[in-house]
């Protein structure tokens, strides 16, 4: 998408999220999908970016959002949910120094995932990766690091099961290397 067309979709989201004094228009007074969205943009959009690496984020990240926010299934809101959640990760990994301007947003996104009957893959920090960790649950990437060889050291992207227990996105666990 060329400039021109990122530039006008940001003030099509402008105009329909943002009021004339500067607040999100209409807000919800319960937390849908759709109002934590609009707050997410509305935020995304504040932020005044300061190098062009948080730019191209931050404007892939409206880009993707803006066409969600409308009339969407119940399922799909819950796993969009999911997806905003991978995009904070990535984010306030980045770029560190907007986390305070995410939390309550990324907080409300967590909820809502267990609302829609959504769990978290439990990752146990320095634990051993071995074969009790399932391969539809999880996926190692390893990393070099001073800890012992094997040892479960982060977390790259979050797992999220659905009500049955089916895995709707592995967690990828960063795995300590040589």
């Amino acid at each position: 998408m060329d400039k021109t067309k990122i530039l006008s979709l940001l003030e099509d989201v402008k105009k329909e999220i943002i009021g004339d004094n500067g607040t999100i228009k209409a807000e919800d007074k319960e937390d849908t999908p759709q109002s934590i969205f609009k707050k997410l943009i509305f935020t995304l959009l504040s932020i005044p970016p300061d190098d062009n690496a948080i730019k191209k984020h931050i404007g892939q990240a409206i880009y993707e959002m803006y066409g969600y926010i409308h009339a969407m299934d119940e399922e799909t809101q819950y796993l969009f949910c999911i997806y905003a959640v991978n995009l904070l990760d990535n984010i306030i990994a980045e770029h560190g120094n907007v986390k305070a301007r995410f939390s309550e947003i990324h907080k409300k996104l967590l909820c809502l995932i267990e609302t829609g009957k959504y769990t978290e893959v439990v990752v146990p920090l320095g634990s051993k990766f071995d074969e009790t960790f399932s391969p539809s649950k999880y996926e190692r990437k390893q990393i070099k690091s001073d800890k012992p060889i094997g040892v479960i050291i982060g977390i790259e992207k979050r797992g999220f099961l659905d009500s049955n227990g089916v895995c709707v996105q592995k967690a990828i666990v960063l795995v300590a290397k040589s």
